[in-house]
């Protein structure tokens, strides 16, 4: 699983409602990304709930949902499980909570 795979399946699927990913960490397959997060927000647009754990996934994917008022705009419920942390990670995750106050 990487971020072109991610990429090609939110286009053949454009109806997803709920997407799980679990990385094994260590996985040298397993590389997804912001590239995947975004393909599936932009390319499912009743998308609700979305939940990736291990992979790598930066604030900036966070960022550009804020950014983007409508992208995700289904999205209910987000998990990103094992990725960044730290202060510029949390501020992002704070900005993100002040525009989309139902995510």
């Amino acid at each position: 699983m990487n971020n072109t795979s991610i990429s090609k399946l939110a286009k053949a699927c454009p109806g997803l409602v709920h997407v799980f990913l679990s990385i094994p960490s260590g996985s040298e397959k397993g590389k997804i990304g912001d590239v995947a997060i975004l393909a599936l927000v932009r390319g499912c647009a009743g998308l609700r709930f979305l939940s990736v754990r291990g992979g790598k996934v930066t604030s900036g994917v966070l960022e550009k949902m804020g950014e983007e008022g409508g992208l995700g705009g289904r999205l209910e419920k987000l998990c990103l499980i094992s990725q960044e942390d730290g202060a510029e990670w949390e501020e992002k995750v704070r900005g993100l909570s002040r525009v989309r106050k139902t995510l």
